[in-house]
């Protein structure tokens, strides 16, 4: 298999960023993160985007380094997403390990796991997203926090007296940017368990699933037919 993706590659991490980048035709004004190898493309990045500027924030200030527990707001989220998402994740595939249905330490049955699941689990993250970005937040008593919805505080930062620190990117910089960066397919596995699930669900007329159950269902499926090609070529 041998081309599996974790949130831990650098490239990939920077891939999220990039994609962002471009959808946002801008980079920030100055982008701060943990010191994780994986956030290292993207200081780099960052960087690079910044690097013909010449405000006080440009080139090597323009992105920074600190520890993501003195970041009380995005921590409050990280807990918030564990409580409403995350963790029931955490458990589902912890009883699948206890009940001997995955073997963490397979490699096939990592990569199989991530076929069934990971679109579902995208879903469900999208439609966290989309709820937490149009709930409304109070004004802070310490004036720190506006209040308002996300998505608008977001999109229209002038209406609510406050300023847009977007900074064009060059798409020159863009495309050099590309080559410390690697999207991963959608869904997250690699080549060779992508083309037989797909396989395998068009010869079954098999959709993906919309529930836990069907995939857990298409999971078992799709490795007793990979366990039966094994077993034929050996044989």
């Amino acid at each position: 298999v041998g081309s599996s993706i974790t949130n831990n590659c650098p490239a990939v991490v920077a891939g999220f960023f990039l994609n962002q980048v471009k959808s946002l035709k801008g980079t920030a004004l100055n982008v701060r993160a943990d010191r994780g190898t994986e956030n290292s493309n993207i200081a780099g990045i960052q960087r690079l985007f910044r690097s013909n500027d010449n405000d006080f924030q440009a080139i090597e200030k323009s992105f920074r380094f600190g520890r993501s527990t003195s970041n009380q707001r995005i921590e409050a989220f990280w807990s918030q997403l564990k409580r409403s998402l995350t963790q029931w994740w955490m458990n589902f595939f912890k009883d699948m390990i206890d009940d001997g249905t995955f073997d963490e330490s397979d490699e096939i049955q990592r990569e199989c796991l991530k076929f069934c699941f990971l679109q579902l689990i995208q879903k469900e993250l999208d439609d966290f997203k989309l709820i937490h970005n149009t709930h409304r937040i109070r004004r802070s008593n310490t004036n720190e926090t506006t209040g308002g919805k996300p998505e608008l505080l977001y999109s229209m930062p002038n209406y609510f007296g406050a300023t847009d620190f977007m900074w064009n990117v060059r798409e020159a910089e863009i495309n050099v940017a590309e080559a410390y960066c690697r999207t991963p397919n959608v869904f997250g596995c690699g080549n060779e368990i992508e083309t037989v699930g797909l396989y395998f669900m068009n010869e079954n007329n098999l959709r993906f699933p919309s529930s836990f159950q069907e995939a857990k269902r298409l999971y078992g499926l799709l490795l007793r037919f990979i366990n039966g090609l094994e077993n034929a070529y050996h044989f």
